[in-house]
């Protein structure tokens, strides 16, 4: 005779709960990893953007400072300049576009130069993931 209090769980009862806190703690694991990585891009993402600022200002220093490089119809390499971007990035020209007063837009073609470029800016990191641009209107000094 047996009572109530000496019962146990029963195999099933065990099984069914074990796989019920698998679930759970993958479902966490995961979370956990997927705020990683959203971390790693949200400062990815905010280094390329304090790195393609930097890289527009000095851009603009070395056209405007002493050197006074501004060329007419020039292109993208032109505005190569020696700035060293922080390891896992890389900063470039990507392309150049010229002002056309009779469009009143910027032209990808440079027939006469009227003393304004937009020259556009790009920050990539080292993984497909990040890249930014930015886009700088130089004038003739």
């Amino acid at each position: 005779m047996s009572s109530r209090s000496d019962r146990g769980e029963t195999l099933i009862e065990v099984l069914v709960t074990v796989v019920i806190m698998s679930i759970a703690i993958v479902a966490i694991a995961g979370a956990l990893l997927t705020g990683v990585r959203i971390a790693d891009v949200h400062r990815k993402t905010a280094t390329a953007t304090t790195v393609l600022r930097a890289y527009a200002e000095a851009l603009q220093a070395r056209v405007v400072g002493t050197a006074g490089t501004y060329q007419d119809c020039a292109g993208p390499g032109h505005y190569q300049i020696d700035f060293t971007a922080p390891d896992g990035f890389d900063a470039v020209p990507t392309g150049v576009a010229y002002w056309s007063p009779t469009d009143s837009r910027f032209t990808a073609t440079c027939t006469t130069d009227t003393g304004v470029q937009r020259v556009t800016l790009q920050v990539t990191s080292d993984d497909p993931r990040i890249s930014e641009t930015l886009d700088v209107v130089i004038r003739r000094p």
